[in-house]
């Protein structure tokens, strides 16, 4: 009897409530593991930081070589006679931003191949800026030399790389500077009839290279 009131007032538990608990119980700990594990890859993590450098600029520097001859002192002249010397005064200027040395080399045309005129002619070059009679006959020149070549020929220096000494030696300009060269042509006293009328031009080239890292 007393066995039959128990069991009316606790009724004994369902085995299907047991199976569900125990479910419960394995999802709870199964999400309690879950969340262990993300606060674990939280609080694992490595801050980090990634910046930039601007790269700095670099540029090459020039070589520029600008001659330019006088408008009052111009080398070309006409009417000339035996005795007779023209004189031009031409200023040197680096134009590019290294240091530089320069030469100059020297070509005549004869107006008549017949005539050799240039052959003749005597030539003289020296650094000053006064490019008058007497201030060049104080001087010595740079360069002289009697009959001008029909083929381009290294006047002043050399054309070749690096520093060459010969005909007065390459000429040094600094970044920014520029320097005035009086070049004087002459025609000899003893020149004779065959050239009357005769004519011959004159061009000068300048070549300029750098000389940082170029002894």
């Amino acid at each position: 009897m007393d066995d039959l009131i128990r069991e009316m007032i606790t009724p004994p538990r369902d085995r299907v409530d047991a199976a569900r608990r125990r479910r419960l119980a394995a999802t709870a700990v199964t999400v309690a593991l879950a969340a262990a594990g993300v606060t674990s890859l939280t609080t694992g993590a490595l801050f980090t930081d990634t910046e930039t450098l601007g790269a700095a600029e670099l540029t090459t520097g020039t070589v520029q070589i600008a001659p330019t001859m006088s408008p009052t002192v111009t080398l070309g002249a006409a009417g000339m006679a035996p005795g007779d010397t023209t004189y031009g005064l031409v200023t040197v200027q680096n134009a590019g931003s290294l240091a530089q040395r320069y030469a100059v080399s020297l070509q005549a045309t004869n107006d008549d191949v017949a005539v050799d005129l240039a052959g003749e002619l005597e030539l003289a070059v020296y650094a000053t800026s006064t490019c008058t009679a007497p201030a060049v006959a104080a001087l010595t020149p740079v360069v002289a030399v009697t009959g001008l070549p029909t083929a381009l020929t290294p006047l002043v220096g050399d054309p070749a790389t690096g520093q060459q000494p010969t005909r007065g030696g390459d000429r040094f300009l600094p970044t920014g500077a520029a320097e005035d060269l009086c070049v004087t042509v002459h025609v000899p006293l003893a020149t004779d009839n065959t050239f009357q009328g005769a004519g011959a031009a004159l061009v000068l080239r300048f070549d300029a290279e750098q000389t940082v890292n170029n002894p």
